[in-house]
């Protein structure tokens, strides 16, 4: 489903400046679709904008994104050997969450204050999303 929400947003006139995936090749596939650059590290992709919204399946994938400045792995928020990329920046996430478990997850990983954290709950179904009518 996220592929189609940032072709959604490159149709309705958004700069779509990095996109990732776990998959490699098809962030690139889809980084050359929609004229973007595919990031080979999460910190990198922090690092090319301001606004950085994320699409994934459960909340193991969030910890795997979100993991902590200095975990010993990269993360948006920063990287393995604990550089900082999010202080300022803006995270949509779009995903259902359950609000409780956004709450939790949060504040366990208190980012600096001058970081954003929005929740966007999703309603829509993938089948809108590839029909880009979301």
């Amino acid at each position: 489903m996220g592929a189609n929400m940032v072709r959604r947003l490159k149709d309705q006139g958004f700069e779509v400046t990095a996109v990732f995936d776990s998959n490699a090749a098809a962030a690139a596939a889809l980084a050359a679709e929609i004229g973007s650059v595919a990031p080979a590290t999460l910190p990198e992709v922090t690092s090319a904008a301001d606004i950085i919204i994320t699409v994934v399946s459960d909340d193991e994938a969030m910890d795997d994104i979100f993991g902590s400045v200095g975990c010993g792995c990269d993360s948006l928020l920063g990287t393995a050997s604990g550089v900082t990329v999010a202080e300022g920046r803006l995270f949509i996430i779009a995903r259902p969450f359950r609000p409780a478990r956004t709450s939790s997850w949060r504040a366990a990983r208190r980012p600096p204050e001058r970081n954003r954290w929005r929740p966007a709950w999703r309603p829509a179904s993938p089948r809108r999303a590839r029909a880009r009518s979301i």
